[in-house]
């Protein structure tokens, strides 16, 4: 996964949804969600849509790599996705997500 972080958050919570649902095409995942336009959804404000729009990210992380060492890790973010506060527990979830991506060969 190849992610400018000069772009700005939007563009990387774009990058991370459209690499994990196949390289994607903005709005090209079966949600809708793959597309900068979401991103505020969770900043400044972090709404439901919002946490729902991440959390189906990590789930379709954790379903294509069910068998792997980083499922757990997922699912722990996953649940830091409803228990985030601010935006910066968000901004370092979705970072730790790109990480574990890389990782994964996204």
């Amino acid at each position: 996964m190849h992610i400018m972080y000069n772009q700005g958050p939007a563009f990387i919570y774009e990058g991370l949804a459209r690499a994990v649902f196949d390289n994607c095409t903005k709005y090209g995942d079966p949600f809708g969600i793959a597309a900068q336009d979401n991103y505020i959804r969770l900043f400044p404000n972090i709404t439901e849509k919002g946490r729902r729009a991440l959390s189906t990210i990590i789930i379709k992380m954790i379903i294509d790599h069910s068998d792997s060492e980083y499922k757990e890790r997922l699912r722990k973010l996953d649940d830091n996705v409803w228990e985030a506060k601010t935006t910066e527990d968000i901004t370092a979830i979705i970072d730790k997500c790109i990480k574990i991506g890389n990782s994964l060969g996204y």
